[in-house]
C-alpha cells in the first residue's frame, strides 16, 4: 500500500507539476502578449513624442519669424515717423519760405507800383517838357520871323 499511495502521490506531484507548467506557460504567453503590447505602446508613445516634438519645434520657428517679422514691423514704423518728421520739417521750412516770397511780392509790388507812378511823373514831366520845347519853337520861330522882318 505504500507503494500505491507513492504511485498515487507521484501521479498527484505529476498532475501538479503538469498544471504548476500549464500556468506558468500561460504566465509566459500573457507576459509575451503583454510585452508586445508594451513595445506597441512605447512605439505609439514615441511616435506621438516625435510628432508632439516637431509640433513645438514648428511652432517654435513660427514665433522666431513672427518676432522678425514684429521687428520688420517695428523698424518700418519707425522709419516712417522719421520720415513724418522730416516732411514736417520741409513742409514748416516750405511755408516759412513762401511767407518769406510773398512778403518781398508785396514789397516788389509796392516798389513796382512806385516805379510806375515814378513813371507815370516822368512821362507827364517829359509831356510838358515837349509842349514847353514845342512853344519855345513857336516862340524862337516867330521871333526868327521878325528878325528876318528887320533884316530886309
Amino acid at each position: 500500500m505504500l507503494r500505491g499511495a507513492r504511485v498515487v502521490y507521484s501521479l498527484e506531484v505529476a498532475g501538479l507539476v503538469r498544471f504548476v507548467a500549464e500556468e506558468v506557460r500561460k504566465l509566459a504567453e500573457e507576459s509575451q502578449r503583454a510585452a508586445a503590447s508594451i513595445g506597441t505602446l512605447i512605439g505609439e508613445i514615441q511616435a506621438e513624442t516625435a510628432r508632439a516634438l516637431e509640433t513645438v519645434e514648428t511652432g517654435t520657428r513660427r514665433a522666431e519669424e513672427s518676432a522678425e517679422i514684429v521687428d520688420g514691423a517695428r523698424t518700418a514704423f519707425e522709419q516712417i515717423g522719421a520720415a513724418v518728421n522730416e516732411m514736417q520739417s520741409r513742409i514748416t521750412a516750405v511755408s516759412k519760405s513762401t511767407e518769406e516770397i510773398a512778403a518781398v511780392a508785396e514789397e516788389s509790388s509796392s516798389a513796382t507800383e512806385e516805379v510806375s507812378a515814378s513813371t507815370e511823373e516822368t512821362s507827364a514831366s517829359a509831356e510838358q517838357i515837349a509842349a514847353s520845347a514845342q512853344e519855345l519853337a513857336g516862340t524862337a520861330q516867330t521871333l526868327q520871323d521878325m528878325v528876318g522882318q528887320f533884316q530886309t
